[in-house]
């Protein structure tokens, strides 16, 4: 009911589930596809990636010993974005940089990551307006679609480009990330002269936003 994870079960070849283990009590249910269906919170709420609130579903009451039934899910096909994350300099492609989708009210949605050929696609989600972003580490300037730089996510998605999702279709954006800059030194006790370990160093932009 807090709304904090619980446990999970996976489909098998034939659609069926089990989730197994669990005190009695009241527990709410969503799906979770990387393909190309949009998710459901039980009982058949729309719920993209992480763009709802778990409390809004319907209750399910589980007992010592028996099996709650009928919890079932019906997911319909839904629109996705795709695209290439591409090295700007030189076209190469970039493997493992995330791209993330947001609402058109600035919500976090879903995400999705390059593969070895700098490829994504997101999971399904409702036709709508939806921003795109990236985010490395790999020493690139992050950028929000289309061509906006978000470094360290200090921008305002809603800012960028508006991508136009269409169920069942898969709208293009593409990204060239320009190398970065880099900061680096050594922390020392200011004492003995001693190198000192797992210290983390932050950095932040001159309007004091943490990059």
């Amino acid at each position: 009911p807090s709304g904090g994870y619980v446990a999970s079960g996976y489909t098998d070849g034939s659609g069926v589930y089990t989730v197994a283990g669990l005190s009695p009590g009241t527990y709410y249910a969503r799906s979770w596809d990387w393909n190309d269906t949009v998710d459901e919170l039980y009982d058949n709420v729309p719920c993209a990636g992480w763009s709802c609130g778990l409390s809004g579903g319907a209750p399910i009451s589980v007992t010592v010993g028996t099996t709650t039934t009928g919890i079932d899910f019906g997911l319909v096909q839904g629109g996705r974005i795709g695209g290439t994350v591409t090295n700007a300099s030189t076209g190469l492609p970039l493997a493992n940089v995330d791209v993330r989708l947001y609402n058109s009210t600035g919500g976090y949605v879903t995400r999705a990551t390059t593969s070895s050929s700098g490829t994504y696609t997101t999971p399904g989600v409702p036709s709508g307006t939806y921003y795109a972003r990236t985010y490395n580490s790999l020493g690139y300037i992050d950028e929000l679609h289309d061509d906006i730089s978000c470094v360290g996510g200090a921008c305002t998605v809603t800012s960028g480009t508006a991508i136009s999702v269409t169920v069942g279709a898969t709208t293009p954006a593409n990204f060239g990330l320009a190398r970065g800059g880099q900061i680096s030194g050594t922390v020392t006790d200011a004492v003995t002269g001693l190198p000192l370990a797992n210290v983390s160093v932050e950095i932040y932009d001159s309007g004091g936003s943490y990059v």
